[in-house]
C-alpha cells in the first residue's frame, strides 16, 4: 500500500466516522426525545387493541367481505404496535453501529470508555428485549383471543366466554402500555448516560 493510499483511506475513514458520529448526534439529541414524546402519546390514548370486547366481530360477513376490507380492527392495530416495536429494534441496532464510532477515543481512560460501553449496551439490550417481548405478547394474545372468539360464537348464550375476551383484551393492553412505559424510562436514561459520556469522551477525539 502506498503513501498516498493510505491517506485516502485515513481520509476516507475519518470522513465515515464523522457522518456517522453527526448521525449519532441527530438520534442522540432530536431522536431519543421525539421517541420519549410518541412513547407517551401512545399510552394516553385509546387502547391500540381492542378494548370493546366481542361487540363488533363477525359485523362483515365472510360472503361481502372485499379485497383489502378488515377482518377486524384488532388486525389493524396489531399491525400498529408491530411497526412500532420493529422501529424500536431498528433505532437500537443503529444507535450501537453509531456508538461504536463515538466512544473510542480516548486514549489515557480506556476502562472508562469500556464501562460506558457495557452500560450504554446494557440498556440498549434491554430496549430490544422488551420491544421482541412485546411482538411475542401480542402473538400469543391474538392467539388466545381466537380461541375465545370462537368459543363465543359457538356458546353464544355462555356470558363467560365474552366476559373472558374483554378480561384478555384489557390484560393485554396494560402489559403493552406498561412495556411503553418502560421504553421510555429507558430512553431517558440513555439520553442521559449518551450525552454524559459525550462530554467527557468528545474533547479526547483526535
Amino acid at each position: 500500500m502506498t503513501v498516498t493510499n493510505s491517506e485516502e483511506y485515513k481520509q476516507f475513514f475519518n470522513s465515515y466516522a464523522e457522518d456517522m458520529r453527526k448521525e449519532a448526534h441527530q438520534a442522540v439529541y432530536t431522536g431519543i426525545p421525539h421517541k420519549i414524546k410518541h412513547l407517551r402519546h401512545l399510552m394516553e390514548i385509546s387502547p391500540l387493541i381492542n378494548s370493546a370486547g366481542i361487540s363488533h366481530v363477525h359485523r362483515i360477513s365472510p360472503a361481502k367481505r372485499t379485497a383489502g376490507s378488515e377482518r377486524d380492527p384488532s388486525s389493524s392495530k396489531k399491525r400498529r404496535i408491530e411497526n412500532e416495536v420493529k422501529g424500536m429494534e431498528e433505532d437500537t441496532n443503529e444507535s450501537v453501529k453509531q456508538l461504536h464510532f463515538n466512544l473510542l477515543y480516548i486514549d489515557d481512560g480506556r476502562t472508562f470508555a469500556k464501562l460506558v460501553h457495557e452500560s450504554i449496551f446494557k440498556e440498549l439490550t434491554a430496549a430490544e428485549d422488551s420491544a421482541l417481548a412485546i411482538a411475542d405478547s401480542i402473538h400469543q394474545y391474538f392467539s388466545k383471543r381466537a380461541t375465545l372468539v370462537t368459543s363465543c360464537v359457538q356458546h353464544k348464550r355462555v356470558q363467560d366466554f365474552q366476559e373472558a375476551v374483554k378480561e384478555l383484551d384489557a390484560l393485554e393492553w396494560l402489559h403493552i402500555k406498561s412495556t411503553f412505559n418502560d421504553l421510555s424510562l429507558t430512553y431517558v436514561v440513555l439520553f442521559t448516560r449518551i450525552t454524559k459520556a459525550w462530554t467527557v469522551l468528545e474533547p479526547h477525539r483526535p
